[in-house]
């Protein structure tokens, strides 16, 4: 039975409502507590389908069957039963049941429940858009959360805990955008900008929701540049975006409106052929619900950075189509033709003196790497060769074969290089970011020592396959190798979302370190070798993997205090680079 009700949970949370109550169904009623959390659950999908009336019973009889038992159920069982009479109805009096609720679970300390009234009151207001009413009771729902936790180890349990808790932050950063009516100067992004950051595991007292930092960040960018910051919810989204004129913000489609259109899009790219005409329309999908209120600006810039959340992060945004939304040619181009594209870890100024000059450090070719698991790199050799006529030789480290190997790159990487470029295998687990690593010839660099070191703000590049894959949790984006670099304090990391080729990534990357030779920054760099990339015969598309993601300064705290994780669930997949002429 316990085993039932968690893999209905999942799949509710999923979405996957059908899967969800196959498994709710499968609990017997021989253990009243655990038929009260499958009925529990099965009220929960009728009110995700829309279906308030048939919520009732289920929830009625959960309240029933956990009352003296379970608190903690019974307590959410009557949060959501009032939610679904409301619903139903629109009896005003269950707003009224549901302050109740919350209040007497706050004065018992019942935790879930206490949040959960809250949060559902907060939501019900907003969507009746009262505003003052919505806000109050959000920042109370969120505060709450926080307080649970901020007991709990963010990198592991606390993400998860956040996973499963994320919507009230997006509601309430919709709340405070309805509050604040038309406008949105410096003190109304403060606040969100700060519950974004609060939102990705940011503690209250490292987010200040002040003008002053707003206007600071909004000052940071340069003509040309545009600044959008996601959070996306289930049921609704919003994005903040910024210029040297000012701020916008905007309430936008959830997910569960998009999120098939985004997937489909990313594997038609991921199997490496020209995206038909009807996934093109998947990709104007994705762009419409979320980049449509400020096109006219999109269009003017040169240059987007952009926070991304959820499964935007695995998606590069440069491979979005161009065209408008009734462009229905096959050869549309896409965004990253015309426009320097760049995430950031976190919300807060783009750095602007990358690559430092300085030395650099090479690493690839490991020898049978786990064992023989691996096959050769077939480029890889190539690729390090013609890096290594780029950079001048007496500042350039080169760790191949044997040497390289945890203690010798852990070393060199804490010597001081400002440019590090490591083309080998990589790991990527989707289920537990600690299997993460780039693979050595002896052993592999995980996550875990990766966090440990202290890095000069290089520009890291991971010239391999996945290496930009994690484990998806809201708000915190794709936990994974890029995350771990970013909090070892690394100012830049190009990493990829799925399988490259082991060509197109050679020359690719050849490009690139010509273009930081030249002073290009990252995103100057990566957008040049992107284009030119795309000429070639057999590149179109080849670039369409990688993306580089910066990390901004914080100048008040050491680089490894300010990195808040980057805005980055399936098997364990192996990540490798095919060979040549592969994908």
């Amino acid at each position: 039975d316990a085993t039932s009700i968690a893999l209905g949970n999942v799949h509710r949370a999923l979405g996957e409502t059908a899967r969800a109550t196959a498994w709710y169904e499968r609990v017997g009623t021989e253990r009243p507590g655990m038929r009260a959390r499958a009925l529990l659950g099965r009220g929960r999908v009728a009110l995700l389908e829309g279906r308030a009336a048939d919520a009732i019973a289920p929830l009625e009889q959960s309240a029933r069957l956990a009352a003296g038992d379970d608190e903690v159920v019974r307590g959410l069982a009557r949060a959501f039963l009032a939610e679904a009479r409301f619903r139903d109805g629109g009896d005003p009096a269950m707003l009224e049941r549901l302050a109740l609720l919350a209040d007497e679970a706050e004065s018992a300390g019942t935790g879930e429940p206490a949040w959960v009234a809250r949060w559902l009151l907060g939501r019900l207001h907003l969507e009746r858009r009262a505003a003052g009413q919505a806000t109050r009771h959000l920042r109370r729902a969120v505060l709450q959360l926080e307080s649970q936790r901020g007991q709990l180890d963010l990198r592991r349990t606390g993400l998860r805990f956040l996973r499963e808790r994320f919507e009230p932050f997006v509601d309430l950063a919709a709340a405070e955008l309805l509050l604040a009516g038309d406008g949105v100067g410096d003190a109304v992004a403060g606040r969100l900008a700060a519950l974004m950051a609060r939102a990705r595991g940011a503690p209250p007292v490292a987010a200040p929701a002040d003008a002053a930092t707003a206007a600071a960040l909004r000052a940071s960018l340069r003509d040309g540049e545009l600044l959008a910051a996601f959070l996306i919810g289930d049921d609704r989204s919003v994005v903040l975006v910024a210029d040297t004129r000012g701020w916008r913000a905007f309430v936008r489609p959830g997910r569960r409106d998009f999120v098939d259109a985004l997937l489909a899009y990313r594997a038609a790219l991921a199997s490496g052929g020209a995206p038909p005409a009807a996934v093109l329309q998947a990709g104007r999908t994705v762009r419409q619900a979320l980049f449509a209120p400020f096109e006219r600006e999109l269009a003017a810039a040169r240059r987007l950075y952009f926070v991304p959340d959820r499964e935007l992060a695995l998606l590069p945004v440069a491979a979005l189509p161009a065209g408008g939304p009734d462009d229905r040619s096959t050869l549309a181009p896409r965004l990253g033709e015309t426009l320097e594209i760049a995430r950031l870890a976190r919300l807060g100024p783009p750095p602007r003196d990358l690559p430092h000059p300085g030395p650099v450090l090479l690493g690839g070719m490991p020898e049978t790497p786990d064992d023989g698991r691996f096959p050769p790199l077939a480029w890889a050799a190539w690729e390090l060769d013609h890096l290594g006529r780029i950079w001048p030789s007496e500042r350039t480290t080169l760790l191949t074969g044997a040497a390289f190997s945890v203690e010798p790159l852990e070393r060199a990487l804490e010597s001081g290089p400002t440019v590090v470029h490591l083309a080998s295998h990589a790991v990527a687990s989707t289920s537990d970011p600690r299997r993460s690593g780039i693979v050595l010839s002896s052993g592999r660099l995980g996550i875990d020592r990766i966090e440990r070191l202290a890095l000069p703000r290089p520009v890291v590049v991971l010239s391999a396959c996945r290496t930009g894959e994690g484990e998806l949790v809201p708000g915190a984006g794709v936990l994974g190798l890029g995350r771990a670099l970013a909090q070892a304090g690394a100012g830049a990391v190009v990493m990829s979302l799925w399988t490259a080729d082991d060509a197109a990534t050679a020359r690719l990357m050849i490009t690139f370190h010509e273009q930081l030779r030249r002073r290009k920054d990252p995103v100057a760099a990566l957008a040049v070798a992107r284009r030119e990339l795309e000429q070639r015969p057999t590149g179109r598309g080849g670039w369409s993997p990688f993306v580089v993601v910066l990390v901004p300064e914080t100048p008040t705290r050491s680089v490894r205090q300010a990195v808040q994780p980057s805005a980055e669930t399936s098997p364990q997949r192996i990540a490798k680079r095919t060979s040549p002429g592969t994908s």
